[in-house]
């Protein structure tokens, strides 16, 4: 019987610890202080029990985690597969309301002194 979403076994599959070994960067999701949604990019580590992340200790995304530690963290894989795709596609838009840019040359991120 096949496991069901949402369940801890998944982390057994064998495309799960593919994407759990790789050097994927995640993308830790969770709501800012006014309650809008927030992403980064972040380095992990699966040490076969839980997800290990590091920041810098000043980062603001830490306040916002101790007001709600609910977070999402998704590790994409580095091809795209059609498998799985079912049906006709559905076209999604996302119009902008706010931009932030951390480019590592002129703009770091606060936590980070310069």
């Amino acid at each position: 019987m096949p496991v069901k979403q949402g369940s801890l076994e998944l982390l057994q599959h064998p495309a799960s610890k593919e994407v759990l070994q790789s050097n994927i960067p995640a993308c830790l999701a969770y709501v800012w202080m006014d309650g809008t949604p927030r992403v980064v990019p972040i380095w992990f580590h699966w040490n076969d029990r839980e997800f290990v992340l590091g920041t810098p200790s000043k980062a603001p995304k830490l306040k916002a985690l101790r007001k709600n530690p609910k977070v999402a963290l998704t590790i994409d894989h580095n091809n795209f597969s059609p498998q799985g795709a079912a049906g006709d596609m559905v076209r999604i838009t996302i119009e902008p309301e706010w931009v932030g840019l951390l480019d590592f040359q002129t703009r770091f991120p606060s936590a980070l002194p310069l």
